[in-house]
């Protein structure tokens, strides 16, 4: 199993995530990233998966909604770790962002966790590019 997760990092650090896009219709699409992440000084390695649902808003020209969730797949503790998600229910991600003009953009984004019943924090951002 280390050898598969050495070849993973080595074509993540080339092509920086492995991600997808699969175009579902009526402005919905399915974005999935498959991210490895070595951390040095901890000496700890994580392979996970981030499937997405995009919803381009057609009457509002530059929104979109998303919602998805993150799924650990493997670490150098348990190696494989795919079938420990099964095991409690996942926490969704949701968010919004709306592109005011080329160079500016408004965001929002907040969490689910279906386990603990409970919402995360709210987070609002602008981003202005230059």
């Amino acid at each position: 199993m280390k050898n598969i997760f050495a070849a993973t990092v080595v074509a993540t650090l080339f092509a920086g995530a492995v991600q997808a896009e699969t175009q579902l219709g009526n402005g919905f699409s399915l974005e999935t990233e498959v991210k490895a992440e070595r951390k040095v000084d901890a000496d700890t390695s994580i392979i996970t998966i981030n499937p997405e649902l995009t919803f381009d808003v057609a009457s509002v020209d530059g929104l979109e909604l998303t919602t998805g969730t993150k799924l650990s797949v493997w670490d150098n503790t348990n190696d494989f770790t795919m079938d420990d998600e099964f095991d409690h229910l996942p926490v969704l991600e949701f968010g919004g962002s709306y592109e005011v003009r080329d160079d500016f953009t408004i965001e929002a984004a907040t969490t689910y966790d279906l386990e603990a019943e409970a919402r995360g924090e709210i987070t609002l951002t602008a981003s202005f590019a230059f």
